[in-house]
């Protein structure tokens, strides 16, 4: 392909997808943060210094919902099922509110604001990818979300559902098979399932495979907690408005069915057992 650009003493910005910045993150963050049970925090900066938010609603809970985004910045298309997926979570139907009644919800919208700034392909500004460091923490926008599970675990938040948006070829689920146990049992089987009946023309696979030993957030995730955990992959050339629309139809599934296997906060399950169980695999 033979591309031909006017050039002139004024930049010109090519980019295969919409530009979306750190500043453009900030700005929804505080239309976000207009919601009533929604608070935002600096959970701190990033190897240039940049602040990484994180947005919180506290129920009368302890089980958490933890969702992230844009660990890989040319991902756009991703980052608009994120922002359709979070607004849902947080809209006032009753689903939602009866959603975030019964958990927490903890979410950090962009980890590697230095490499989006920069335009990198995966990596922040040492080189290294994100995705590959959930478990070593070499880098310090990695190690702030251990630390801020290792303090979820040392004042007994527990964390019950993990999702991690991204962007690749087609749209796609990356999850765990049946080889490995989750507490609660089946959930996002059945989650995906289901959405596949609602979501219309979005056509979607979900591709099951064992936990390895690569250090990504959805093998890490499983492998300390013993929890659904999955990679939301949208496709490079889905519409924004069909990737938004999709992520508002899997937030809705997806709640009705955590609400559905864990309806209250009585029951208390074996966490140790399953986390046993999770390391024998």
């Amino acid at each position: 392909m033979t591309i031909r650009l006017p050039v002139s003493e004024s930049p010109v910005w090519v980019a295969a997808q919409p530009i979306v910045l750190p500043r453009h993150y900030t700005a929804w963050v505080d239309r976000m943060t207009e919601i009533d049970d929604l608070e935002s925090e600096v959970l701190g900066y990033s190897t240039h210094q940049n602040p990484i938010s994180v947005l919180i609603h506290d129920s009368p809970s302890d089980d958490v919902v933890f969702l992230i985004g844009r660990q890989h910045p040319p991902e756009v298309t991703g980052a608009f099922a994120y922002f359709g997926f979070i607004e849902t979570l947080f809209s006032d139907s009753d689903l939602a509110r009866r959603f975030r009644a019964r958990f927490d919800v903890v979410t950090i919208p962009i980890l590697n604001p230095d490499g989006v700034t920069l335009g990198h392909w995966r990596h922040n500004v040492r080189g290294i990818d994100l995705n590959r460091d959930w478990g070593p923490f070499l880098e310090r926008e990695t190690r702030l979300v251990r630390d801020m599970l290792d303090d979820f675990d040392e004042s007994g938040r527990r964390i019950r559902f993990f999702l991690d948006f991204h962007s690749t070829k087609r749209n796609v689920f990356y999850t765990h098979n049946d080889e490995f146990p989750t507490e609660p049992e089946g959930l996002v089987h059945d989650w995906l399932s289901d959405a596949a009946h609602q979501v219309g023309n979005y056509e979607f696979s979900n591709e099951q495979g064992p936990v390895t030993d690569q250090a990504n957030s959805k093998n890490y995730m499983y492998r300390r907690y013993g929890i659904p955990a999955a990679t939301y992959e949208v496709g490079d050339a889905t519409e924004e408005s069909a990737a938004a629309d999709a992520a508002s139809v899997f937030a809705n599934v997806m709640m009705e069915h955590m609400l559905l296997k864990m309806p209250d906060r009585g029951g208390q399950t074996d966490r140790q057992g399953m986390l046993d169980a999770v390391s024998q695999q």
